[in-house]
């Protein structure tokens, strides 16, 4: 769709386009994607709070008439009665305008209910992490080496999203639309909690950690797998190899720690720790399959830099490393057998 002219756009801003101005730009914002509409709002934002422009934005003036329709029609819906206020802080007030409008423009009927729902994705890279809050208020945070598909508009009766890899959702209560999240083998469903979701395609394991509220886990791939109704603190452990699932009770700091740059390991397999490191701060780590034997690493690291991690864990290994670099720039670094260095007399 064609972008509008910086003219219209300015004026939407501003609250003096016509109608059908206000309805071509709603209908362009919604036709981007994320990535798109950040952008868009970088280019303009910083424009308008350079500009003398009133800080205190009145809504377009059919606007009120529209949300009096939509009360109408939603009359338990308390978001769009406190949406109703007047006077923003200009850079609020843009999101909010933007986001109210897309939102009574799809109850009113203006978008055609028939197109397809557009999917988004997201995916961050080995080092990265990434925030998304979803048109919901549902806020998740996504872990590194991790994808993420969410559609442009939710269903009516659901609200699905796709996660390989892991995330940290805090979902926003609608009863009346549980919060379905598909991860491998397993379906999430939720009403509006505090959960963690680990299915790394690599890995054997998916895992669903409750941190609050409750959640349905079911297994599309087996028949016989009974749904499981999760309480805080329960983590289920589902093995892809075998196709068997576990309850157990599980460690916040361990788990959800990685929100924080909390990384703790508890006797775990050294080849493990190191494919955890390599995912959290983006540098490949190599090491030799004869070195792994049965080492196994227990340590707590909080805000740890990645070279103070690979101390502690030469030490507790006897290993040494080797850099590996590329114009300059450390692309690699490789566990070695420590050596006997002689001494002569």
């Amino acid at each position: 769709m064609k972008k509008p002219s910086e003219e219209i756009i300015q004026k939407f801003y501003e609250n003096r386009c016509t109608e059908q101005e206000y309805i071509y730009c709603i209908k362009y914002l919604n036709s981007l994607d994320e990535q798109s509409l950040n952008q868009f709002m970088d280019s303009h934002i910083n424009k308008i709070e350079t500009e003398n422009v009133n800080k205190n934005i009145d809504y377009y003036p059919n606007f009120n008439s529209i949300l009096n329709k939509l009360n109408k029609k939603n009359t338990n819906d308390k978001i769009l009665k406190v949406r109703k206020k007047t006077f923003y802080p200009i850079v609020v007030s843009i999101v909010s305008f933007i986001l109210i409008s897309a939102i009574s423009l799809y109850f009113l009927g203006v978008f055609n209910s028939s197109q397809p729902i557009k999917w988004n994705k997201k995916v961050t890279k080995l080092g990265q992490k990434s925030i998304i809050t979803l048109l919901d208020g549902t806020r998740i945070t996504l872990n590194a080496d991790s994808k993420l598909f969410y559609p442009s508009k939710f269903g009516k009766k659901i609200r699905e999203v796709r996660l390989e890899g892991e995330a940290y959702f805090e979902v926003t209560h609608n009863s009346a639309k549980p919060f379905v999240v598909k991860s491998g083998e397993l379906t999430t469903t939720v009403l509006g909690t505090k959960f963690n979701i680990k299915a790394y395609p690599t890995e054997k394991n998916i895992k669903v950690a409750l941190v609050k509220g409750k959640v349905r886990v079911a297994n599309k791939s087996k028949s016989d797998f009974k749904e499981l109704y999760l309480k805080p603190q329960q983590q289920v452990i589902y093995n892809k190899n075998n196709k068997t699932e576990k309850i157990v009770v599980f460690n916040t700091r361990k788990t959800i720690g990685w929100r924080n740059n909390v990384l703790v390991f508890e006797n775990e397999k050294l080849k493990d720790v190191l494919v955890l490191l390599e995912r959290t701060f983006g540098i490949k780590i190599e090491i030799k399959k004869e070195l792994l034997g049965n080492k196994r690493i227990s340590a707590n690291f909080e805000n740890e830099s990645f070279w103070g991690i690979i101390e502690v864990i030469k030490y507790l290994t006897n290993f040494e490393t080797k850099s590996i670099m590329e114009n300059n720039e450390l692309v690699k670094i490789v566990f070695t057998k420590k050596q006997n260095k002689s001494v002569n007399y």
